[in-house]
Order: structure tokens, then C-alpha cells, then sequence
């Protein structure tokens, strides 16, 4: 189980990597113009090229940007997926005469025979909110620098509430999925129906899930406090 998530870490360095090795060559194909550097004050101190992409171009770099979500979730997705399997087979075969049959290879196997189209879809819900978020925070990063005094702290203020509304969307599909895949995991259904079944079991027994999810951020927050003390004993005695 501790393997697990450090494999997925290097997988998805990798894949940041390679990425950004992509997105540097679709840059490239953008026309190189010529541009001024200018200090305050409009003094012209030197030039600089810079890469102009057209319509198109600009097409397909907001394609990779849902690509690189897509395939960063499946990432995150499968990992989740593995531990869920490993879990739930030591869980349903330990009884009082033998131990229970933890294997991670079964995760890996179930995820690529049986249920890749079902963490694939899940992964694109949360690669379709994260694309939405990008393009809500490109669309306020133009809108600051617009030369408009009218209405500005009224504008802010209603950008906040939908910056505060996407993410409140993007926590409740992540908790959706990671239940969707539980039970994907332990009744084999589809991804919508095992979600639907999901999200009224967590409403029937709603109690017992806050209290299971309160142990679980309290053995997080000793695990961080653990961490950070370490490091710090660490940096003083070093």
C-alpha cells in the first residue's frame, strides 16, 4: 500500500514531463513576432521575440490543457482504484482461520480488464471541471486587466462566489468518485449506477460515514504533525 501512491507520483512526474515537453513544441508553432520592452514611463529599452498562436493553434492548446486533466485524473483515479481493490479482498476473505488476501496485482489487473472504462469516466468529470475552472480563471485574469472602474468590487465579488461554487463542485464529484469506485469495486456495476447507489448509501447511513471520515482526518492530522516534527528535528539537528 505504500508502494502504490509513490509509483503514482513518479508515473505522474513522467507525465508532467513529457507534457510540458509537448506543450513546448505546440508553442513553437505559433509565428514569431517581434515586440518592444518598455519600463514605466513608455521608454523603449530593448525588443524581445515572442511566439503568436492563431485561432487554431489556440484550439489545440486548450485541447492538450483537457488532455493533461483527463489523463492526471485517470492517474490519481487508478491509483485510488488499486488501493480500493486491495482492501476490499483482504477485507471479504479474512475470517478467524486464515489472513486475508491482500494483493495489489488483482487491483491493477480488475482496472485494465474489467473497470477502465468506468475510472475513465470518472476521470473525465473531474477533467471536464477542471477545464472549466481554467478557463473561469482565464477569463478573470482578462478581466482585471481591463481598464474598467465601473463596478469592479461588485465584479470581484461575483467572481468569488463562482470561484467558491466550482470548487464546492469539484470537492463533491471527487468524494462522488472515489464512492462510485467503491462500489464499482465491490457490487461491479457501471460507473452511474454505482454512483447513484453510492451517494444514497452515504445519505442512509450519513452518521457513520461522518464519524468514519472524522477518524480518518484525525489519524491525516497526526500523520502531517508527524511529518512537520520530523522535518523540523531534522533541519535543527542538521
Amino acid at each position: 500500500m505504500v508502494l502504490i501512491p509513490i509509483v503514482g507520483i513518479v508515473v505522474m512526474v513522467v507525465w508532467i514531463l513529457f507534457y510540458a515537453y509537448a506543450l513546448l513544441w505546440l508553442f513553437s508553432c505559433g509565428t514569431m513576432v517581434e515586440r518592444n520592452f518598455e519600463i514605466p514611463g513608455g521608454t523603449v529599452v530593448g525588443s524581445y521575440m515572442s511566439y503568436v498562436l492563431n485561432q487554431e493553434q489556440k484550439y489545440m492548446l486548450w485541447g492538450s490543457l483537457f488532455l493533461f486533466f483527463w489523463f492526471s485524473a485517470f492517474l490519481i483515479a487508478s491509483a485510488q482504484f488499486v488501493l480500493i481493490v486491495a482492501v476490499c479482498s483482504w477485507y471479504f476473505t479474512t475470517n478467524s482461520d486464515k489472513r486475508g488476501d491482500f494483493s495489489v496485482m488483482r487491483g491493477y489487473w480488475w482496472l485494465i480488464r474489467y473497470n477502465l472504462g468506468s475510472v475513465l469516466f470518472g476521470s473525465f468529470l473531474i477533467a471536464v471541471i477542471c477545464m472549466v475552472r481554467a478557463v473561469f480563471e482565464y477569463i478573470d485574469s482578462k478581466m482585471k486587466n481591463m481598464n474598467a472602474n465601473a463596478g469592479v468590487a461588485a465584479v470581484q465579488y461575483l467572481m468569488n462566489c463562482v470561484r467558491c461554487a466550482l470548487d464546492c463542485c469539484h470537492r463533491f464529484v471527487k468524494y462522488i468518485n472515489e464512492n462510485a469506485y467503491c462500489q464499482v469495486v465491490l457490487t461491479g456495476e457501471s460507473f452511474c449506477t454505482a454512483a447513484v447507489n453510492g451517494f444514497l448509501l452515504i445519505m442512509k447511513h450519513s452518521a457513520t460515514f461522518m464519524f468514519t471520515r472524522g477518524i480518518g482526518g484525525i489519524f491525516n492530522l497526526l500523520g502531517k504533525l508527524t511529518i512537520s516534527v520530523l522535518n523540523c528535528v531534522c533541519a535543527t539537528s542538521c
